[in-house]
Formats: C-alpha cells, sequence, structure tokens
C-alpha cells in the first residue's frame, strides 16, 4: 500500500509515518511538503527534514497560503489555488497514492481537492480541539476524519468521525 501523507502538523504526521513503517515494511510513505519555510529566505524546512530522518519519500509541493486577508489576496487565491490543484492532479497520478492522509494547513487543500477528483480515499486528522480551515475545508471530500480531541467530534457529521 503507498500513503500520501501532507499537512502542517508535522508532530503526529511523523508519528504516523513511524507507526506505518513499523506495522509493514512493504507500506510506502510519501510526505508531499515544502522545501522552504521561508521561501524568500531560502530557509529549509524542518519537515523534508525530519520526513527524510524517519525514512519516508519527500516530495517538494508549492500551495498558495489561504489568508482571510484583502480583496487583492483573494484574487491572488482565485489564480493560484486551480493552478496549484492542477499540480497536484499530476503529482498524485504521477504517484498512485492508495489513501491520502491530511494534517491540516494550506499545503494539505490542494491535494485533497486533487485526490477527491482522482477517487483517492482521504482520512483528515485534526490535531486542535477546533477544527482549522483547512480541515474545514477537506472534510467533505473526506471518507473519516480523525481527530486529537473529543471536542472536534461536536463539528463533524457522525458518518466522518472516527
Amino acid at each position: 500500500m503507498k500513503i500520501g501523507i501532507s499537512g502542517g502538523h508535522l508532530t503526529p504526521a511523523v508519528a504516523l509515518i513511524q507507526y506505518i513503517q513499523a506495522q509493514d515494511a512493504t507500506h510506502e510513505v510519501v510526505f508531499f511538503g515544502r522545501s522552504f519555510s521561508q521561501t524568500k529566505h531560502k530557509q529549509p524546512s524542518q519537515e523534508k527534514n525530519e520526513v527524510e530522518v524517519v525514512g519516508a519519500q519527500f516530495i517538494a509541493f508549492q500551495a498558495p497560503r489561504i489568508s482571510t486577508g484583502s480583496i487583492s489576496e483573494w484574487v491572488r487565491l482565485a489564480f493560484l489555488l486551480p493552478l496549484s490543484i492542477l499540480s497536484a492532479v499530476r503529482v498524485l497520478f504521477r504517484e498512485k497514492p492508495d489513501v491520502f492522509v491530511s494534517f491540516g494547513s494550506y499545503q494539505a487543500v490542494p491535494l485533497a481537492v486533487a485526490a477527491w477528483a482522482l477517487r483517492i480515499p482521504i482520512v483528515a486528522h485534526e490535531q486542535t480541539r477546533v477544527l482549522g480551515r483547512a480541515t474545514r475545508v477537506i472534510t467533505p471530500l473526506a471518507k473519516k476524519v480523525a481527530v486529537s480531541h473529543p471536542e472536534a467530534l461536536t463539528k463533524l457529521p457522525k458518518k466522518r468521525r472516527s
């Protein structure tokens, strides 16, 4: 089985990668993430380092940040998000994961939309007590949503809860 993972909550993502590897060494894990935490300054991302340390494949993926800012930010997002979704379709089609697991963040949104379009099952994981913006976007596309805090369950439809 090949498992695609993305998202901003790195610690639980790495824990899942380690769990998967411990259960069955034949499972392949691919993490889609940022090469740089600050592109402007070319500061390497911690996620790339951590994912590679645990032995998973890291694939650089760019996505636009989703903000609630000005009209110009929304216009920028309206242009960049569809391009990012198309890029996600290409990379998921090439990698062919059997399932996609989201750990929140703007990075996971285009990948989840692409996974849904390609009929790849999606599992969303929310680490906080309140559903984050990305998880709220991804939840309707997901087969299941897992949570770290029971309080988050109250915001989910019963058929999506794990």
